[in-house]
């Protein structure tokens, strides 16, 4: 997915939000690298969830974007469990 600003150029660096639990600066493009195909739904705020941190500080961090890709609301999970299939 391509992002544009109306001068053109991408903003996939644009900046989102701060994690409140690890203190991470979240980017655009951290959430395209994984997940970019959801912001095609057409359907706002789109959730849009990133795991991080290191163990034993693992979180979820999610956001709800509007299509400007401004951030309309968070929420975290410090509670992680990962199981692979």
């Amino acid at each position: 997915m391509k992002v544009n600003n109306p001068d053109g150029k991408c903003k996939h660096s644009k900046f989102l939000t701060t994690c409140p639990v690890c203190n991470k600066k979240i980017f655009l493009h951290h959430i395209l690298e994984f997940q970019g195909s959801l912001l095609d739904s057409g359907q706002y705020p789109v959730p849009l969830t990133m795991l991080h941190g290191l163990k034993p500080n693992r979180h979820a961090l999610t956001l709800y974007l509007d299509k400007n890709f401004c951030v309309r609301g968070q929420t975290v999970s410090e509670l992680v469990k990962v199981t692979r299939k």
